[in-house]
């Protein structure tokens, strides 16, 4: 979607510039914007695109597999407070709240049912205890 709405720019400028309402270094730097937005855009849908959640049987696990910056978070099952699930739009957030009283991990943007994802938690928490 960038990648076209960036074409559709550069096809109006270079158009505005051939009939001389921009001059060449407004050309060049509207140019040199849209190359830095669209490379930007690139980086942070690869990012966000690396994210994995995994409910176990002992635990829940927020993996970002991402070059350099590759981090794991694993949350026991034991330590789990409660569960908030939502739907905005067409996509779920789960929190799993930790006994210090902040969210330890937050599932974003997936496409499962959120309740279910909770239902399936609460099952499990209390054969662990």
């Amino acid at each position: 979607m960038t990648l076209i709405a960036g074409v559709i720019f550069l096809f109006i400028s270079q158009s505005l510039a051939l009939a001389g309402v921009f001059s060449p270094t407004q050309i060049f730097f509207s140019d040199f914007l849209l190359a830095a937005v669209t490379v930007l855009m690139i980086v942070a849908v690869r990012f966000f695109s690396g994210i994995h959640y995994y409910v176990t049987s002992k635990r829940i696990v927020w993996d970002r597999d991402f070059y350099r910056w590759s981090k794991t978070i694993t949350l026991p099952l034991t330590s789990i407070v409660s569960v908030y699930s939502t739907r905005l739009g067409n996509k779920g957030y789960v929190a799993f709240e930790s006994p210090a009283g902040r969210y330890a991990i937050i599932f974003r943007r997936f496409k499962d049912d959120p309740e279910r994802i909770k239902e399936i938690v609460m099952r499990i928490k209390p054969k662990m205890s």
